[in-house]
């Protein structure tokens, strides 16, 4: 039986998929940060980022093999690039979850970036919080000229912000997003 690549598109199922991870990540989320033993706190993203991110890792590639053995000749090439680049978003899902993080304490914060070395920022040299409606996150400028993303959905962002206002002055634009 050949492979119909038909059969797996669709805005139909696109949109209820999305819409399935989107209250996965909304509802399933806690909002705890966690406490380093340095004495610090550490903001993240939820473990079930990692889950979503296997689980399409391992769909995609299985599709990615089921393609190269059974698609027609002429319908392999696209076959291939897109499942193995959705394989890859997928794992690149795993290594930001376990990478990206927001560590801060009395004197100021640590972030890590994806695909950057870790800096730090003491609270006195941020300058201005702003946030985002379209991307969901709040970017803290420094007197250096960095930015520091931290998104709504990382665990514990309410206390961090919470946190920067105190240290700072600063005010913290709303989000307008209710999540529970």
């Amino acid at each position: 039986m050949p492979f119909d690549p038909s059969a797996f598109s669709g805005v139909a199922g696109a949109v209820a998929a999305s819409v399935a991870v989107r209250y996965m990540l909304k509802r399933l989320r806690p909002d705890t940060p966690i406490i380093s033993l340095s004495g610090g706190t550490t903001l993240s993203y939820p473990p079930l980022y990692e889950g979503i991110g296997w689980v399409g890792f391992i769909f995609f590639l299985v599709l990615f093999v089921a393609a190269s053995f059974s698609a027609k000749p002429d319908e392999r090439p696209f076959c291939l690039v897109t499942f193995g680049g959705f394989s890859v978003l997928s794992a690149l899902m795993i290594v930001w979850r376990r990478r990206a993080k927001i560590e801060y304490d009395e004197s100021g914060v640590t972030y890590h970036p994806l695909f950057a070395s870790a800096y730090r920022v003491e609270w006195m040299s941020v300058t201005s919080i702003d946030y985002s409606r379209v991307s969901q996150w709040w970017r803290l400028r420094t007197t250096d000229g960095r930015c520091i993303r931290v998104s709504l959905m990382m665990n514990g962002h309410r206390d961090f912000l919470d946190r920067l206002h105190l240290a700072t002055g600063l005010s913290v634009p709303e989000s307008h997003m209710k999540l529970p």
